[in-house]
């Protein structure tokens, strides 16, 4: 696991170290988590992902529960499950999620690169309560002002909310 952190991050030996580094550690002070409610079309939540520079949302019902997330993953993936008649923009975003790991502020983040490396996002909080979206561009962000260096760049998945 060291070997493929150490690829995609660049301090992951401070990482790595047991009990240094919480999740709470990588949410951005001014973070806002923008989500998008059940029954969303495809194209709306498309069009805040781009107006928002953003790879995910996650999708909640009216209490504010969490079903899933909406991802670009996870409409290229559903677009294999739709009928060939129907428009995949005017589709709600509740057919098309993906579960990402909900992990705690507290966690260290040693514990969950696996789950930033396969999904590029994790949950901080849990299905009643959404505090955060931590991303791999968060935690490259954090590491290189732990460097002495200041992210140059936001990338699409870079945060939710801003």
């Amino acid at each position: 696991m060291a070997a493929s952190a150490d690829r995609l991050f660049p301090a992951s030996a401070l990482l790595t170290t047991p009990g240094f580094f919480r999740v709470n550690q990588l949410v951005p002070i001014d973070q806002d988590v923008v989500s998008v409610p059940v029954g969303t079309r495809v194209c709306d939540a498309l069009e805040t992902m781009r107006a928002r520079d953003f790879d995910q949302l996650p999708v909640l019902t009216a209490r504010g529960g969490v079903i899933g997330t909406f991802t670009y993953r996870s409409l290229a993936r559903g677009l294999t499950h739709l009928r060939a008649q129907d428009d995949p923009l005017v589709a709600p975003v509740d057919d098309l999620v993906e579960d990402l790991q909900f992990v705690r502020s507290a966690d260290e983040i040693s514990a969950v690169l696996g789950s930033l490396e396969a999904d590029r996002a994790v949950l901080v909080g849990d299905e009643e309560n959404l505090i955060a979206v931590v991303t791999t561009d968060d935690l490259n962000a954090s590491s290189g002002r732990r460097r002495g260096r200041s992210s140059c760049c936001r990338t699409s998945s870079s945060r939710f909310g801003t």
